[in-house]
């Protein structure tokens, strides 16, 4: 392999950087796939659930065009259909003599593909969609073939992690928003003594903003609530658990309250402790205090 592509692929490996964006990742590495190649275009097109190809993502002359066609294209049809179908890549120099290939796109956007360079993406062992590159001066060769695949690999990394955060994301959310919907209050700790939840009614029931809770140790806590501490550290250092238990404590403000719990540790598989939380509501009126 030239050194040049070498290189580019060293420059390309740099740019896996997860703090960035998706597609402005794929945006760079269409970009530079297409400076290395030497083509007028680098397109992503991925799979759908109906299981045709649209365009992603694309670096190049009509890049606007493309991305904002909305064209889907079948399995099988096209240059790119037929790639994504048989999940093998192929070189195409003379567009106008292959059978397989549709000048479909290119009477949309007014433009004139003469030679096509295409790979499948592939994910898990599947095809997920195809990069294609278009129009190089000379012919393709099976380097620009060999570059392609690993640029694929590449993309395939980055659209997996990408799903897995937004799967993580996802879950995340969810319990956050099963806990500040939970009638009760619940507060978490880490295995520092770090409050990493500290829900919504925790917030009402206690009279404390939660945004003023959440990333402090339990050394800051309000003293007036002091209890909580105690019952937390408890939890965290012995792994002994509480139910059915109460405890009065104070507000900030000064209002006295009585508290109904139940502890919880929280464990990192069956073993290590990682934290604690404590589930409470409020039973002021219950025990008829003011």
């Amino acid at each position: 392999m030239e050194r040049r592509i070498v290189n580019a692929l060293n420059q390309l490996s740099g740019k896996l950087s997860f703090s960035k964006n998706e597609k402005e990742m794929l945006y760079e590495i269409l970009s530079l796939s297409k400076e290395i190649l030497g083509v007028e275009g680098v397109s992503l097109l991925l799979l759908d659930r109906e299981k045709k190809l649209h365009f992603y993502a694309a670096k190049g002359e009509k890049e606007k065009e493309i991305e904002g066609l909305g064209i889907k294209i079948p399995l099988g049809q096209g240059i790119a259909g037929w790639v994504a179908q048989i999940g093998k890549p192929a070189i195409v120099n003379d567009t106008i003599s292959h059978p397989k290939f549709l000048p479909d796109v290119d009477e949309k956007i007014k433009y004139k593909t003469r030679s096509v360079l295409c790979v499948p993406l592939i994910i898990k062992s599947k095809v997920r969609g195809v990069i294609e590159a278009v129009n190089k001066k000379e012919d393709f060769t099976e380097e620009d073939l060999e570059f392609l695949q690993v640029v694929s690999g590449m993309m395939s990394i980055i659209l997996e992690n990408y799903r897995f955060y937004l799967e993580v994301q996802k879950m995340k959310n969810f319990f956050k928003s099963l806990l500040d919907n939970m009638p009760g209050g619940f507060i978490a700790v880490d295995d520092e003594e770090k409050i990493v939840e500290f829900n919504q009614m925790a917030g009402v029931i206690l009279g404390v903003s939660p945004s003023l809770i959440i990333g402090k140790n339990l050394k800051d806590f309000p003293p007036s609530l002091f209890n909580f501490v105690e019952i937390l550290k408890i939890t965290l250092n012995t792994g002994k658990t509480e139910n059915r238990k109460v405890l009065t404590a104070k507000k900030p403000n000064g209002e006295q309250i009585v508290i109904g719990y139940g502890t919880i540790v929280i464990k990192e598989g069956d073993e290590k402790i990682i934290g604690a939380g404590i589930i409470f509501q409020d039973l002021s009126k219950i025990k008829g205090l003011p």
